[in-house]
Order: C-alpha cells, then structure tokens, then sequence
C-alpha cells in the first residue's frame, strides 16, 4: 500500500481545513491526485474508497463541501492509523546491563516521562526547569532516564549538561556505569569529558583501580577536553605524579596548565621545583593559579623571595619591563585570605615604594592592592585607607578597604570630598564602587537570592543619597535609598515621569524604590507606565514587573485587570490577570513598603 500518497493526501486535506471548506471543490491538488488514487485502487480497493471520496469532495457544491471533507477526514485518519507502524529504526543492543541496574524501576508513567526524555535529548528553552523538577520527583530513578541522561552530559546548553553531571548522576549512582562506560569517546568532547569525571567519580573503591587506568589513559591518548578532564580527576593520585611532571611540559599550554594545578595538589620537592620552573620560564602566564592554591607551604616561601628579588631588579633598572609579567605571577600567587605577614609586609612595601612609580607598575599595584584587600586583614586593610593621599589611582581600593574598616559616617567625611568634581577620576573610582557593593532596587524583595558571598552587605551613611542626588546618579539614587526623604523622594517622583518605558530597568528600578520608600504616587505611577506600553513590547512579564503590580493597594486590582486586555501576547495577559487577582485579594489595609512585600513576591513572583 502506497502510505506516502496517503500522507500526502493529508497534507492537502489539512490545508484545506484551514483554508476553509469552500475551497475544496475543483481543487487543482486533489484533482492532480486523483488519477494516481484510481489507478491503486484498481489492485486495492481501500484505494478505490479513497478516490471516489476525493472524487465527491471536487464534484460538491460549496455548501455540502464540509460534510464531504469530513468524511474523506474520517476515512483517511482510520487508514493511517490501522497502517502505521510502532517500531523504531536501528539495532537493538544491549546497554550493558549488572546486578546494581538490571532491576532498576520503570514505575514511572510514559506521559510524565516523555517530557523529561525530550528535555535531555531535544533543544529549545524551557528544558532545564523541566530536569530540575523531574530530579526533584524522583523520575530519575527510573530505568528508562539512564540513556538520555548521559546524552545531555553532551547537550548545547552547558548548563543543563553541568547540572546532570552534578546533580543528576550522582543520584542515579553505580547502576549508569555501562551506559557511560558503552558511550565514552577518548576523542569526544566536552560532553566525554563529563563522562570521564561521571565514570571516575561513580565507581566503587574497591573497583577503583580500572577507573584509574583509564584516567592514565586519557590523560595521553584523549582529545584536548578529555585530556584536561584526566589531569584534574589525576591530582589526588600520588602514583601518577611522574606523569604529571612529564605532562607539565606538554607542547599545549592547556595541557601544561592542567598538569600545574594537578601538581599543586603534591608537598612533594619535585612539584615544588616544577612549579618554580614554571613562574621564573616559559610558564609564568599559567603558574598564578597552582601557586596559589598548592598545598606545599614551603613554596609560598620561595615565590616571596623570587618576588624581592624581581623588587630590586625592578628599582635598579625602571626601563627593563622583562620583569612585568613575572611580577604578576608573583602578585597571583599570592592573592588568598590566608597571607601570612611576610606577605602583606612585601605587598604594602611593593605599593609604597616610589623607585617602582612608573606608567608600566599601574597594574602590579592594582594587583597588589587587590591582594591586600582580599587579606581582609585590618592591617592591610588600614595601610589601603591611608594609601589614597598617596596612590590616588587606587582610591578605588581605598574606598573599599575604609568601608570594611571604618564606620559609615567616617568613611563619608573621608571620602566626600573626591565627589567634587563629577567628570574627574577620582569620581568615577568611586561610582564604581558603589555600582559594586549596592544591591538593585528589587534586592530586599529576593530573599537575598542575589547576594553576592563574596562582599559583604555594607552600611551607607544616608547623606551619600542626597550626595548623589545632586550629582544625578538616578540608578545610584534608587538602590541607596531607604528613607523617605523628602528631597529623595521628589527627586525619584521627577525622574519617573521623564519617559517612563516600563520595559526597561531604569523605569523598574526608579519605581521599585518609589515602592521600597512608600511614596503613595507609586501605585499610580506604576499602573499609568504599563497603560503606555505598546500592545507588542512585553513578550514576558519580568521579575520586576510583576512585583511592581504585586505592589498596588486592591482597590486597582480592576484597572490592573483592563490593562491586561491591551496587551498582544497571550502569556503577558494571564500573567497580569493572575497579578489582578492577587491584588484584588489582598486587604487594603496591608502595608504596600518595605519588608511588608517580600511575602507577597514570594507567592507572586517565580
């Protein structure tokens, strides 16, 4: 039987379903095709059904052309469906089954299955919510997720492909052993990479010895990924450390730099030695790094004394910038919280010393202030305050140091001044910081889902605010402001009402302050700025926007509801729909500032 005719008659039906029904009699497809049905039909006579049908359809008046294409519809539908087959193209193989996986579950059902198989397997947005639920539920544990799993370690998008390989296999276990082990390429990519580490970190210890020696392996014979994946999962293996020495001086620097940060893992004099090498040759670019993390406290010693050598050569000859890079080396190396004194003496001597003042030094002493700040010592951190009268190219560094070190007010009157003048450098080091170390306006609201470990949440002495108000740092202005200061107040009321695009961040921001202080025009502000959107120009709700909306007293709830009619996108409608709803069933008496809201974006705001 002639199946793609069939389907191709569906095609044709389809469009003509579309189309409309009255287009249907005298159509020039169906009667090009026609012919070919007549002819089939006289060896098969489902075929010779099929024609007179189509025939019917081509000879109907306009008015009985619906029920006659509903009929061929039906027909057709019945056929392809009894002829279809189930079967899937390929050879069926084995995956390798043991004891651990040959009675894994298949309990899930196929209809909560299959999304989660095309999330692994096939592209598109969306996919990585779809994993992360499934791994909640616990639909990993079956059977059927095992092959698909492994070919998302090689999916497009790194980040579904990191968060299977980290949070996915490890919960799966020892049972996806044979399918890593029958899908493992030397010559693969970042994808066999994963594999390699999945392989390496899965299996048992008392079987660890063969996933040793296909780390050894790959470390030699595998491609560039692969490679680097062997060196990092080789570090703790204290019998490959002759390898490790060997590839430390590998013709690719990739290599080279793997096998370093292996080798920082080693007290061994050897690496020691190595890592030496490394910082005073041909490696310098890539021994920051293993330097600062290797284990040997002895080698922290020697980059020091290299690092006063480099001092004196670079006071004795200021025209000789040979030295440059392997001072940055130095300065790397021994960038971590745990400095000892030695240290912080060298690094507050390097920035202190003018014999080294010179256009080239301007980003050894970036990187040695860096190094002082990331001490968190009070004694660098004092020694970087003092350091603005004298460096003042790192007031940047400055500034942060006081912040840490000294009280709001202090820093304020210690650093006023450098506000001045708006345009000059001085200005701008301190703008950056502040764009640094302020949160946005929506941070409170977050949970602190934004906080950034690494620095600290700082207390501003309020008169920075008003500072910035005269300086028309609006961004500034919105994320420092917490009081409802008059001046402040106005000042972010003036700026909303200057070209308010609810679509881009600096309307967001400039309302979600307006929100933060209370001010009662917000409510009115926020409504009146979704009003002036275009039809076409919110495609999805932000964040930002739906807290705005959360917002609003209830007595806007229907306002907020016309809104939503205006708006092209489907997604956007409902959204703003279900926000109305939720603004409506709020009382009007609940507090529409501060910590008052962070309970309703919880429930509002995904």
């Amino acid at each position: 039987m002639s199946i793609p005719l069939l389907r191709e008659l569906h095609e044709d039906l389809r469009r003509l379903l579309i189309a409309g029904a009255s287009l249907a009699p005298n159509d020039l497809r169906l009667q090009a095709m026609l012919p070919k049905l007549e002819r089939l039909g006289e060896a098969a006579p489902v075929f010779k059904k099929v024609g007179e049908t189509v025939s019917e359809v081509i000879r109907s008046s306009p008015d009985l052309a619906a029920t006659k294409l509903l009929d061929l519809s039906v027909l057709l539908h019945a056929i392809l469906h009894t002829q279809g087959s189930t079967e899937t193209a390929g050879e069926l193989r084995s995956i390798g089954l043991t004891d651990s996986n040959a009675s894994a579950p298949t309990h899930i059902s196929y209809r909560n299955l299959q999304p989660v198989i095309d999330a692994l397997t096939q592209t598109g947005s969306g996919r990585l919510e779809v994993i992360r639920q499934a791994n909640a539920d616990g639909i990993f544990t079956d059977m059927r997720t095992f092959v698909p799993s492994v070919t998302a370690l090689e999916d497009s998008y790194s980040e579904i492909a990191e968060y299977v390989a980290e949070e996915v296999l490890p919960k799966i276990g020892q049972r996806i052993l044979p399918v890593l082990h029958a899908s493992f390429n030397f010559e693969g990519g970042s994808g066999d990479a994963r594999k390699l580490t999945a392989i390496y970190r899965l299996t048992a210890e008392e079987e660890k010895a063969a996933a040793k020696e296909l780390i050894h392996k790959s470390a030699y014979n595998g491609s560039l990924p692969v490679r680097i994946a062997a060196l990092r999962l080789a570090a703790d293996d204290a019998d490959f450390e002759d390898k490790l020495l060997e590839l430390s001086y590998d013709r690719k620097k990739e290599i080279r730099s793997a096998a370093l940060l292996a080798l920082s893992n080693s007290d061994s004099e050897q690496a020691l030695e190595r890592l030496m090498e490394a910082i005073m040759k041909k490696d310098t670019s890539i021994a920051a790094e293993p330097i600062r993390r290797s284990v040997n406290p002895k080698l922290k010693e020697r980059v020091l004394a290299f690092g006063e050598e480099l001092l004196g050569a670079m006071a004795a000859d200021r025209k000789n910038a040979s030295w440059l890079e392997r001072m940055l080396a130095v300065l790397g190396g021994l960038r971590s919280p745990g400095q000892h004194a030695a240290e912080r003496d060298f690094l507050m001597r390097l920035l202190h010393d003018d014999a080294i003042d010179i256009m080239e030094t301007s980003r050894i002493q970036s990187e040695a202030a860096e190094a002082l700040l990331e001490s968190k010592h009070p004694k660098a951190l004092l020694f970087l305050h003092e350091l603005r009268h004298k460096r003042p190219n790192l007031l940047g560094y400055s500034f942060k140091a006081a912040v840490r070190l000294e009280q709001p007010a202090d820093v304020y009157e210690a650093y006023k001044p450098y506000l001045d003048d708006r345009k000059g450098a001085a200005a701008k080091q301190l703008l950056q910081v502040f764009y640094e170390w302020v949160p946005g306006p929506l941070y409170e609201f977050r949970n602190l889902r934004e906080k950034d470990e690494s620095e600290p949440l700082v207390s501003w002495d309020s008169r920075w605010v008003h500072r910035l108000v005269k300086m028309n740092e609006e961004d500034l202005v919105a994320r420092l402001a917490v009081k409802p200061e008059q001046e402040v107040v106005d000042y972010l009321l003036y700026k909303a009402k200057v070209n308010p695009n609810i679509a881009t961040y600096r309307t967001t921001a400039i309302l979600l302050a307006l929100v933060r202080l209370g001010s009662e025009q917000a409510p009115e502000l926020i409504l009146s700025t979704i009003e002036k959107a275009k039809p076409k120009q919110i495609y999805y709700l932000e964040e930002e926007i739906s807290f705005l909306c959360a917002s609003i007293p209830s007595r806007y709830a229907e306002r907020l509801r016309l809104t939503a009619d205006r708006f092209y996108y489907e997604e956007t409608r409902n959204k703003l729909l279900e926000l109305a709803d939720f603004v409506a069933a709020k009382k009007e008496e609940e507090s529409t500032k501060g910590a008052g809201l962070l309970s309703w974006i919880k429930s509002i705001v995904r």
